[in-house]
């Protein structure tokens, strides 16, 4: 069980009873990753995923869009994200499996 390509996906590490992260199996019944490999071999579903990803892609939600509202948001947010850096920087960060390096959770 995980959530590496070569393993099962039928399941995948969740919450102990203690309450640690990765202390149990949760069982999701089927094996997803296979049901979206099948799904991707139809050719209409490609298309008509790729008609709606473009669509989706307009307006509010196009690249350009996007860019301007994190750009400005950014600056309304700056001082607040700043703060919360500070405050959680020191914090183990890994969630669910041990850190190959540690130091990159805290990297910003």
């Amino acid at each position: 069980t995980g959530w590496n390509v070569e393993n099962s996906r039928s399941g995948g590490l969740w919450i102990g009873k203690d309450g640690t992260p990765g202390g149990s199996v949760l069982d999701f019944g089927v094996n997803k990753r296979q049901l979206f490999v099948n799904i991707w071999r139809h050719s209409s579903f490609r298309k008509a995923f790729v008609e709606g990803w473009r669509t989706a892609r307009q307006g509010a939600l196009g690249d350009e869009a996007l860019a301007a509202s994190v750009l400005r948001r950014g600056e309304e947010i700056r001082h607040s994200a700043v703060r919360d850096m500070g405050i959680w920087q020191g914090s183990p960060r890994c969630a669910f499996w041990g850190c190959c390096h540690p130091g990159d959770a805290a990297s910003f």
